[in-house]
C-alpha cells in the first residue's frame, strides 16, 4: 500500500509541476512582447511610410478632383468633344484634354 500512496503523491505533484512549467512560458512570452512589438514597428517602418505618401497622394488627387468639378461645365457640342471657345479646356467623353 506504501508503494501505491508514494505513486499518487508523485502523480499529484504532476499537475503542480506541469502548471509551473506552463506558467514560466506564458510569462517568458510575456515578457517578450515589448521586444517583438520594437521588431514589428521596425519591419513595417518602410511600409508605413509608403502608405502614408499614398494617402498623402490619395488626399492630393481628391483635392484636384475637388477643384476640377467646382469650375463650370464645358459645353457639349455633340461631337465628342467640346470646341475650345472662350477659353475653355475641351476635353473628350473620356476626359482627355485636347489640344488648345
Amino acid at each position: 500500500m506504501s508503494r501505491l500512496t508514494d505513486k499518487l503523491a508523485q502523480a499529484a505533484g504532476v499537475v503542480a509541476r506541469q502548471t509551473a512549467k506552463i506558467e514560466a512560458r506564458a510569462d517568458a512570452l510575456i515578457a517578450s512582447e515589448a521586444s517583438i512589438e520594437a521588431q514589428t514597428q521596425s519591419a513595417f517602418a518602410p511600409h508605413e511610410a509608403l502608405l502614408a505618401q499614398t494617402e498623402k497622394d490619395l488626399a492630393d488627387l481628391q483635392h484636384a478632383l475637388a477643384t476640377v468639378t467646382n469650375t463650370p461645365p464645358l459645353p457639349d457640342t455633340g461631337s465628342g468633344g467640346a470646341a475650345n471657345t472662350h477659353g475653355t479646356v475641351s476635353t473628350t467623353p473620356d476626359g482627355r484634354v485636347l489640344g488648345t
